[in-house]
């Protein structure tokens, strides 16, 4: 099977066939597909799946597939809220100043940083997060090994979280760059703890569509 997949990839176009093959490869055994993921550069099911496609509403209602757990829903409601990388809400505390809330990240992928606030701002009560809950698991060497993202991306699933974790980090993106927002390129970057060119090379299609999308509808309202 293997060869006819190697085949497939030189005769058929790397792309789409190279999509297919590790799509199928999926269904076998774990270290097998891990392999061929790292050799299509990192390429997984799960990373296509998780580009913007949480729409606020849509969020809220997830939530509600975690109401039997009030931690993981809390994991899910700061990553949410302050478009947290997964394993980054771990190690995530609330700060507030004059009735405003903002995240404080200790600990993850590009250090410590200051998240100014949640879009929507409502959410941090929405999601109960002064109530601080973090599951009971050992997340710090989880964490250690890079095996906390595969923790919380099992949870998802195990609850059916009609989307992945890192959609709520997208989405949060999007939300900020449009109105009522629209947070500058520059300050989303340093919110969401990457360069200002990682985000508009992640993001700008994104945002650009949806504002499209806005202004069709604004029209077809008037």
């Amino acid at each position: 099977m293997l060869v006819l997949m190697v085949a497939g990839i030189l005769v058929g176009g790397f792309t789409n066939t190279t999509n297919l093959t590790l799509l199928a490869l999926r269904r076998q055994p774990h270290s097998l597909f891990e392999r061929w993921s790292k050799l299509f550069g990192g390429w997984t099911p799960q990373r296509r799946a998780s580009h913007p496609d949480a729409h606020p509403k849509r969020i809220e209602r997830g939530a509600s597939r975690l109401e039997a757990n009030p931690s993981w829903r809390w994991i899910y409601g700061i990553m949410a809220a302050f478009g947290l990388r997964p394993h980054e809400a771990f190690f995530a505390d609330l700060l507030q100043s004059n009735g405003h809330w903002s995240c404080h990240v200790t600990q993850g992928k590009t250090g410590d940083r200051t998240v100014l606030t949640a879009f929507p701002p409502d959410w941090v009560n929405l999601f109960d997060l002064p109530n601080k809950v973090l599951p009971n698991i050992e997340y710090q060497q989880a964490y250690a090994h890079g095996k906390l993202g595969e923790r919380i991306a099992a949870q998802f699933r195990r609850y059916k979280v009609p989307f992945t974790a890192y959609s709520l980090r997208h989405a949060y993106a999007i939300r900020g760059a449009l109105p009522p927002y629209n947070v500058s390129i520059v300050v989303m970057a340093a919110m969401m703890g990457h360069s200002p060119q990682v985000h508009l090379n992640t993001y700008q299609k994104h945002i650009s569509s949806t504002q499209h999308q806005a202004a069709i509808d604004a029209a077809l309202n008037q």
